[in-house]
């Protein structure tokens, strides 16, 4: 069984483009049964997007009705263990979402589309941010602890890590420029030395 993610692009593209773009690679890429998956990571899904990395609501519901009318199916974490467990067989198309961060968009939009729809995923939540609001993204609003239960107790959600503290910006290199902290090492100042 293989995981394929789907690309990443630049933002140089316009947004329209990137849409356009992702429902191609989504149609095109094959998905045989047992065997493959398509994941799709999802952010913020705001009225308006703010961040590059958010998907507005209604381009959120094309993208899904998009899977449904072309015979793509949901599937969950349960779903992919017992295929790989060798216990039962993943559909044809199969996909599963996530959702990355625990935003609020999750609980009051998302969620009530999933339980229409029936559909499976996985919930990634910082934790940290649900407690001290946000860290890098300060203009967004997350999910309570209570929230992020009740949606869990759904059957639907899978709630996974997606680290404590690890989505923070660091001192990233002798000239003062800060990257987030997944992404780069951790340079000292006063040791003149990364991590």
């Amino acid at each position: 069984m293989s995981w394929e993610p789907m690309p990443h692009c630049s933002g140089v593209f316009k947004r329209g483009f990137l849409l356009a773009l992702a429902f191609f690679l989504v149609a095109a890429l094959p998905c045989e049964g047992a065997e493959k998956f398509i994941t799709l990571v999802y952010h913020d899904i705001p009225e308006i997007p703010v961040e590059k990395d958010d998907v507005s609501r209604g381009d959120f519901v094309n993208q899904m009705e998009f899977l449904r009318g072309h015979g793509y199916t949901f599937i969950g974490p349960r779903d992919i263990l017992a295929a790989a467990a060798g216990q039962a067989t993943l559909p044809d198309k199969a996909v599963l979402l996530t959702f990355d961060d625990a935003y609020t968009s999750f609980y009051t939009f998302v969620y009530p589309l999933l339980r229409l729809y029936n559909c499976p995923v996985v919930l990634s939540v910082v934790t940290s941010w649900i407690d001290q609001g946000g860290g890098i993204y300060k203009g967004k609003t997350f999910m309570t602890w209570a929230q992020i239960r009740e949606v869990s107790d759904s059957g639907l959600v899978t709630v996974a890590s997606h680290s404590h503290e690890l989505h923070q910006l660091v001192n990233a290199n002798p000239f003062g420029n800060v990257e987030r902290a997944s992404f780069a090492f951790i340079y000292l100042p006063e040791e003149k030395r990364y991590e």
